[in-house]
């Protein structure tokens, strides 16, 4: 799957829907790097997980809080 339209997709779950967000007065910070690679990934899985992410990092921030997800290629 294209990493990049995957987590794009997955956070504009949020994105579109910012009741949890904004209820707790939180900002959603993405950062995605140019040009990810291909993945071999479930997309629903990882729509799951970023979904948990978000949710937890929700529950664990304090009011007027920043969350910030990065997606980058890491030297191997």
């Amino acid at each position: 799957i294209k990493a990049r339209e995957s987590w794009r997709r997955s956070l504009g779950l949020w994105k579109n829907s910012p009741g949890e967000l904004e209820q707790n007065k939180h900002r959603l910070l993405t950062e995605l790097q140019p040009n990810l690679p291909l993945i071999s990934a479930d997309h629903s899985a990882l729509r799951r997980a970023l979904y948990a992410l978000i949710e937890n990092s929700i529950k664990f921030t304090s009011e007027n809080g920043i969350i910030a997800l990065r997606a980058k290629k890491e030297d191997e």
